[in-house]
């Protein structure tokens, strides 16, 4: 009867060789997790970025920033608004064009003449084949300008 054996230590004279995933990490897969790492870190990043635009472009081409959260600075020309109704309407102009802002909030509207950056989510009620309907900004956050 033959016995099989296994013997755990390497012959004398030669190195031990290891499993790859005992492997310590070299300096290239360390370098590629650090530059995987950063390139996640932008990608989250430049996503989340909002884009400063003037009202002129969203008018322009309203269907490549629908859906898109934009930053406008301009001047309220008029609010409108109902004490206890949970939203508020206001529009505002940049020097390039005018657009309706949706605020939904109890918060009161910005007087008229007063300057504010809005930043919010362009949205339409229609689009008529390359006329859109009701093209405004949802308001997600808003900065008075003194």
């Amino acid at each position: 009867m033959m016995t099989r054996t296994s013997t755990l230590r390497p012959p004398e004279g030669r190195a031990s060789r290891r499993c790859p995933s005992e492997a310590e990490p070299t300096r290239s897969s360390v370098r590629g997790g650090a530059s995987l790492a950063l390139a996640l870190l932008n990608a989250v990043w430049l996503t989340g970025c909002v884009s400063a635009v003037r009202i002129a472009e969203i008018k322009t081409d309203p269907g490549r920033f629908d859906n898109k959260t934009v930053a406008v600075t301009g001047t309220v020309t008029g609010s409108y608004g109902v004490p206890l109704v949970p939203f508020q309407l206001y529009n505002i102009d940049d020097g390039t064009g005018e657009i309706p802002v949706l605020a939904r909030t109890s918060r009161s509207a910005p007087a008229k003449g007063a300057r504010v950056q809005v930043k919010g989510t362009v949205g339409e009620v229609a689009s008529l084949g390359s006329r859109s309907v009701g093209l405004h900004i949802e308001e997600q956050s808003r900065k008075s300008e003194h």
